[in-house]
């Protein structure tokens, strides 16, 4: 049986192999050995033993992906995919946990000699940022072979080494959220490109006593990351080692743009003409979104008009325009999408599609926050896009964050305290977008 890869999605990870949350690429590799998981945090799990040819790792299987039907078609031998999926390096074990999953093959036999990964190859670089870690081939040869040896092409090649401790450098650190809210947000790179993360909180302090600052140099031992196919991944640190506090910028890293799987994007490659694509974005968003119809598995996917940030000293509340190719209409972006922005990932232009939409009534106008991935980094703008009448008019926007500045924090969200006494927010709405001269009085 032929086995179908998601083409594009694997060159994502192989083109920046230390990038280990590489968005949306699913993971090919071979099931070594499957049983139940005694000390796991509940019933129904199931441990695994994966190779990818040359070196094993572990695996767990969620109580439900183990009921699943496919799950019952693995046994020792099977390649299998995993389409979505979390994992975890510990600083003395290595973890991927599967969040769906698929059988490419079963029966065969062991592909390659895979031995247990030696941690100590990675000693003694502290000062290098070493990129050469995982084979630099992206190809899966998927033909039919005979023998083991001869199945080596199938694999997702180096990804065990890829997934261990990676030294990485710090760009830069910035900061968002008050008191407990307070969250630091870093840019780490390879030397060749850049990647997003977020601090845990336990190790705010090694920001705030200077140890950790642009240039140092890391090696993260324990981080998460989700690859659900989102532009750009997020790495998640929970435990670091600081290898040299002080350093110049190693090599001129640049964001990833590449690492967006090309079956993520809409299928137009170049946005030449805005008025021929409003095929493209979900017409009557703006309107289902004003009149409370719009359902959370809809997903509209709608473009930016303006991206437009609110101040106070270092915090940041970012405010986006948003168009169905018919009506507009002004969101706040949830604080974890501020990277985004930061980032320049979303911008003027940018198509996205709307993953989450909460939206909060006490005071007289609708306010929506919204949760997004970027498809597409930019276009012309799509239609000649108006403020709906039901919708926020650009001559309320004072009012509105006045208004947003005095009423209490809503559960999980800290745009309210940031936003700061009126008079802050007074100075930031006086501030004028692009839009401004097409907007109704």
């Amino acid at each position: 049986m032929e086995v179908k890869l998601s083409r594009g999605a694997v060159a994502a990870i192989w083109e920046d192999p230390p990038a280990v949350s590489a968005s949306g690429v699913p993971l090919v590799l071979q099931l070594m050995d499957l049983r139940p998981w005694p000390a796991a945090p509940g019933s129904g799990w199931r441990s695994m033993i994966l190779s990818d040819g040359d070196h094993l790792i572990c695996g767990a299987l969620l109580p439900g992906v183990a009921a699943s039907p496919v799950a019952s078609r693995m046994r020792k031998g099977a390649v299998v995919r995993f389409p979505e999926f979390n994992f975890s390096v510990e600083v003395r074990k290595r973890l991927i946990i599967p969040k769906e999953l698929e059988v490419l093959q079963i029966e065969w036999v062991t592909i390659g000699n895979p031995k247990l990964y030696q941690p100590k190859h990675l000693e003694g670089k502290h000062e290098e940022l070493n990129r050469q870690s995982a084979s630099s081939s992206s190809i899966l040869n998927t033909g039919a072979y005979s023998a083991g040896q001869g199945l080596k092409q199938l694999l997702t090649r180096g990804v065990v080494v890829m997934l261990q401790k990676p030294v990485m450098q710090v760009v830069s650190v910035t900061r968002s959220g008050l008191g407990k809210l307070e969250k630091f947000h870093l840019v780490l790179s390879d030397g060749v490109n850049t990647q997003n993360a977020t601090l845990a909180f336990h190790l705010n302090h090694l920001v705030k006593n200077n140890s950790l600052r642009m240039g140092t140099v890391v090696r993260l031992l324990d981080f998460m990351c989700n690859n659900t196919i989102q532009s750009p991944s997020m790495v998640s640190v929970v435990q670091l080692e600081v290898l040299q506090t002080e350093c110049e910028l190693i090599g001129s890293p640049k964001a990833y743009h590449e690492s967006l799987p090309k079956y993520a994007q809409p299928d137009n490659a170049s946005c030449s003409s805005g008025q021929d694509l409003k095929w493209l974005l979900t017409q009557g968003a703006v309107v289902a979104m004003l009149e409370g119809k719009m359902a959370v598995e809809q997903q509209p996917v709608m473009q930016v008009v303006d991206v437009s940030r609110v101040c106070k000293t270092e915090f940041s509340v970012y405010c986006v325009l948003l168009s169905d190719g018919v009506y507009q209409e002004h969101t706040l972006l949830f604080p974890d999408m501020n990277p985004l922005v930061e980032g320049n990932w979303l911008r003027n232009g940018s198509i996205v599609r709307i993953l989450l939409s909460d939206c909060d009534t006490r005071m007289k106008y609708r306010v929506f926050f919204v949760s997004l991935e970027v498809l597409q980094l930019e276009c012309e703008l799509i239609g000649n896009p108006r403020f709906h009448e039901l919708g926020l008019k650009h001559k309320e926007m004072l009012q509105l964050y006045v208004n947003l500045a005095k009423i209490p924090q809503l559960p999980g969200q800290n745009y309210f305290r940031v936003l700061g006494p009126p008079e802050d927010v007074a100075k930031w709405s006086g501030q004028s977008h692009h839009g401004d001269k097409s907007r109704p009085d």
